[in-house]
């Protein structure tokens, strides 16, 4: 309703946004907790000297202004969520490669958990530490868990697998989980 009010105002190319960095988060804040009101910012700007149409068109610029960078914001999350879904499955193909083909090489588990700990940083890069952490927690964990589950066992049915991947999984979330809460707080 208020953009429809404002979309009939128009800033003329000679004008200046001149609305400074508190009018600017004043304004952000008011829209964010909803008590925004047209009229008080409108009456607001014109008592520090601007006139009405001034005032609705400034107004309606950092409405416009702050609806992109929501926007902007929520295509970020929304990419960084991809990224964690693939990261995540590259981290766990990695892991379980290893103990499913009977490999030993210590080069190969140092490889799998440089490649592992790449995608725990590209998928978690506002928390790398814990997203590189919890990605090779997991390369480490898989192959014990792996082997003491068959351990004794002539054969394994395949959905059999879930249950040592699972057990490999979860302290790698416990210690990705840990250390984003003492090492990012914020996020």
């Amino acid at each position: 309703m208020v953009y429809l009010l404002l979309s009939s105002y128009r800033i003329n190319s000679n004008d200046k946004m001149i609305l400074n960095t508190k009018q600017k988060e004043r304004l952000q804040s008011a829209i964010q907790s909803g008590s925004f009101n047209l009229e008080v910012e409108v009456e607001n700007l014109i008592s520090q000297g601007h006139s009405k149409e001034e005032a609705i068109a400034y107004i309606k610029a950092e409405i416009d202004i702050y609806k992109q960078q929501l926007f902007e914001e929520k295509l970020k999350k929304e990419n960084q969520h991809e990224y964690q879904k693939i990261a995540g499955g590259v981290a766990l193909a990695v892991s379980i490669l290893g103990p499913v083909f009977e490999i030993t090489s210590i080069i190969w588990y140092l490889v799998a958990c440089v490649i592992a700990g790449a995608a725990g940083y590209f998928a978690y890069k506002d928390i790398p530490i814990a997203g590189i952490a919890g990605s090779v927690c997991a390369v480490i964990a898989m192959p014990f868990t792996y082997f003491w589950y068959i351990s004794g066992r002539s054969s394994i049915v395949n959905i059999e697998l879930l249950i040592p991947v699972g057990l490999a999984l979860i302290p790698s979330f416990l210690l990705g989980l840990i250390l984003s809460k003492v090492l990012y707080p914020d996020n």
